[in-house]
């Protein structure tokens, strides 16, 4: 079965059954270098894998507006080497709002993602990877 990209905010009744243990995970935490918080504003793109056994999310990244600002955040890969994975859910997520410019701010290992879908490099941290990528008319 081909893995399933489903869309959920914090209203859906299946968030917190599908994105929960991730939300309150140390090793997420970590991962993405903060916690990733079930803000009213997000919007989550999730890859599922159905035929897998256990907890079959692969991944996920969230879309929220802060203001005026609007940040693709808290990308995160079950398994890390599944690079094409991380390229494909930033790639819905400017797909689906790129018509204004986005934001992010990834641990500089994820920062490849960002720069596949458009994204440019504005500055960086000892652990961080500022990107920003300007509005695209459709």
């Amino acid at each position: 079965m081909k893995p399933q990209l489903i869309t959920l905010t914090n209203t859906d009744r299946d968030f917190y059954r599908i994105l929960g243990p991730y939300l309150a995970n140390r090793q997420v935490h970590k991962a993405i270098g903060g916690v990733p918080w079930d803000d009213d504003a997000k919007t989550w793109y999730v890859l599922r894998d159905h035929a897998a056994t256990g907890r079959p999310v692969l991944g996920f990244v969230a879309v929220a507006a802060h203001g005026s600002r609007v940040t693709v955040e808290s990308l995160y890969l079950v398994d890390p080497t599944h690079k094409r994975i991380a390229t494909e859910l930033v790639g819905v997520a400017t797909d689906r709002h790129g018509g204004v410019d986005l934001h992010t701010v990834v641990r500089h290992e994820m920062a490849y993602a960002y720069t596949a879908n458009g994204f440019t490099a504005v500055g960086e941290t000892k652990e961080f990877t500022r990107l920003t990528r300007k509005a695209t008319s459709k």
